[in-house]
């Protein structure tokens, strides 16, 4: 019986030693672990600048050309001189309707 409990005893130890070696190895690795820093907070534009500066680089632009074929970029320009016809106004006088429905639909 003595022996039996001595063996009991000697599992025990074993595994209680074997635990904290492991544990003291765990600590050791998250020490050894740069600490996260915090992501940078996003302000408003961040993106849109992004986008410029990726278009200004043009670093991104494909090999391949893609013109515009003539018809269309003719009617292209058309509309933009017609748009020098009107005044830009100061400010735009609008309202955003919103659905009730929660469809996501167009509101009446």
């Amino acid at each position: 019986f003595t022996q039996r409990r001595m063996a009991w005893r000697s599992c025990l130890l074993l595994l209680t030693l074997t635990c904290a070696g492991l544990q003291v190895a765990a600590q050791q690795n998250m020490a050894a672990m740069p600490a996260k820093s915090a992501a940078p907070e996003t302000q408003v534009g961040d993106a849109t600048q992004g986008l410029l500066s990726l278009q200004r680089s043009n670093s991104q632009a494909s090999p391949v050309p893609r013109p515009i074929p003539g018809e269309i970029a003719s009617r292209s320009y058309q509309r933009y001189l017609k748009s020098f016809e009107h005044p830009i106004p100061e400010k735009f006088n609008t309202t955003v309707k919103t659905s009730s429905g929660g469809e996501g639909g167009p509101s009446n």
